[in-house]
């Protein structure tokens, strides 16, 4: 188990990688990379795994709200 300190850190470590993921860079591998690299090392990959399907279920259910409200919610 992680001690508090280094949970702390990786959560922050994610939530700066998924701000600039937020931003819609033009090249996300290239722009994001100093948060993504910060990521790997603050958090273990079963960890960031799980984030990343984490944030991509939230990515999809979003896209799906916005389609809904686009049609009027029908």
């Amino acid at each position: 188990m992680q001690s508090a300190k280094k949970r702390e850190l990786c959560y922050e470590s994610r939530d700066a990688y998924h701000k600039c993921l937020d931003t819609l860079p033009e090249d996300p591998e290239k722009e994001c990379s100093a948060q993504k690299t910060a990521l790997g090392k603050a958090c273990p990959s079963s960890w960031i795994n799980y984030f990343e399907k984490q944030r991509e279920r939230e990515v999809i259910l979003q896209l799906q709200l916005e389609h809904s409200n686009t049609r009027g919610g029908q």
